[in-house]
């Protein structure tokens, strides 16, 4: 079977050129679109050639190619048996309809009483995004023996007449944090998505609370951390002695 790259294509315009079969005129239409076509067959090439230590952007002292297959291999069949794909951490809501058959297509006779040979079953994914409203009403009672006015406690987390639930803020600050967007475009998508019209300063104060809330808990790992036989490293691995380890010892035991 021919093969076609970059090299064989310029060989063979270089040839017909040679030739005389293509004119000045020709030559200057053709070179741009061909450099272009060039570069384009180089990225698909490069997209499809496997990833090894030898051209991938990994250092080969981070990586090995027949434990980074392995690993891949497992990862692979780890997510068949748990039944997780891409888009796992989404909430799946499983509806089934089953369709049923009644009378028979070619003799019209009835077929409700019979029993179903086989199935046969097609799906279809879809994503809805919702907003939930949760309204809380408090009592407001004035007392007949005192008259004084008592109202109901709120939750501590409606701390005001008009607030955001967790699930609300954590796809705010996934967006600038996690996917780099400015705050305009947060601003927009979320309106987009939800119909609920933000400010910047929302985005920035939800931001600002998450941080607070793990000031607490990034402190107590920075106490704790020096104290562990072992502390990991990032899932690349170091090589330590020859071999790729994801740990390396504890200060405390050096």
């Amino acid at each position: 079977m021919a093969m076609v790259n970059g090299k064989s294509l310029r060989d063979e315009f270089e040839a017909r050129r040679a030739a005389g079969k293509l004119s000045g005129e020709v030559d200057a239409v053709i070179r741009v679109p061909m450099t272009l076509l060039i570069i384009l067959i180089s990225i698909l090439l490069e997209r499809t050639a496997p990833k090894t230590s030898m051209n991938s952007g990994i250092p080969p002292s981070q990586m090995d190619g027949k434990e980074e297959t392995a690993a891949r291999s497992r990862r692979r069949a780890g997510a068949k048996e748990s039944g997780h794909e891409t888009g796992a951490n989404l909430r799946k809501v499983a509806a089934k309809e089953t369709i049923v058959v009644e009378t028979c297509e070619a003799c019209v006779a009835d077929l409700s009483g019979v029993a179903p040979a086989a199935h046969e079953r097609r799906t279809s994914f879809d994503i809805i995004f919702e907003v939930v409203e949760h309204k809380v009403d408090a009592e407001i009672k004035d007392c007949p023996e005192c008259r004084a006015r008592t109202r109901g406690q709120f939750p501590d987390t409606m701390p005001g007449p008009r607030q955001y639930g967790v699930g609300f803020m954590a796809f705010i600050i996934n967006l600038p944090v996690a996917h780099m967007l400015s705050l305009r475009r947060t601003v927009a998508l979320v309106q987009a998505i939800s119909g609920l019209r933000i400010s910047e300063a929302a985005c920035l104060n939800c931001i600002r609370r998450l941080h607070d809330a793990l000031e607490a808990w990034e402190q107590a790992a920075i106490e704790r951390l020096p104290a562990r036989p072992a502390l990991h490293v990032d899932e690349t691995g170091m090589r330590v002695d020859g071999k790729t380890t994801g740990c390396i010892s504890s200060p405390t035991d050096r």
